[in-house]
């Protein structure tokens, strides 16, 4: 379901990692807004487990590049937890973009949000009603905890098998 309006705002949502809150990334915009003439809008956003979703902040009207960070009420490690909120991720997006009406984002990851991020991208989970124009994941842990060079863990090798871009330079 593409959104069909034109909109001049296109947000970059941040992911934090494991055991980060929807205010992990408050620092790094504080930073950022120093630095600009404009403040940059602030959105957060908690996806519970049960597919509700709370925020506070919103995202002035006519803004072409707010923060929306993206956090989960369930933010734990392990391969099984992330399919879960990248699934959380889609549903978070798809609800936020039909609220601001958006159809292009850039994405953010820190550490597991990266992984969150890439297996969304990887599995169809945003494609249908937004285009992400630039993807940029922060020490992102690929092979988990395995600190091997040498072998792969489930997840990175779900990754490899679903690998549709073949280098984020293509995603860029």
């Amino acid at each position: 379901m593409k959104i069909q309006r034109n909109s001049v705002t296109e947000p970059i949502v941040l992911v934090p990692g494991s055991n980060a809150t929807q205010y992990r990334f408050d620092p790094l915009i504080r930073d950022i807004n120093k630095r600009e003439k404009t403040p940059h809008s602030l959105l957060r956003v908690l996806v519970h487990k049960n597919y509700t979703i709370s925020y506070s902040g919103a995202i002035k009207k006519g803004e072409r590049q707010p923060f929306i960070v993206i956090a989960f009420e369930d933010n734990k490690d392990g391969f099984k937890n992330i399919k879960k909120q990248a699934i959380w991720l889609k549903y978070a997006l798809k609800y936020i973009s039909q609220q601001y009406e958006f159809r292009k984002i850039s994405l953010i990851g820190h550490s597991n949000g990266g992984l969150i991020i890439t297996y969304a991208l990887e599995h169809n989970l945003t494609s249908h009603y937004l285009t992400v124009q630039k993807v940029m994941t922060i020490a992102a842990p690929y092979n988990l905890n395995d600190s091997s060079v040498r072998s792969e863990t489930e997840l990175l090798e779900n990754l490899i098998a679903n690998r549709k871009y073949g280098s984020v330079k293509n995603l860029v």
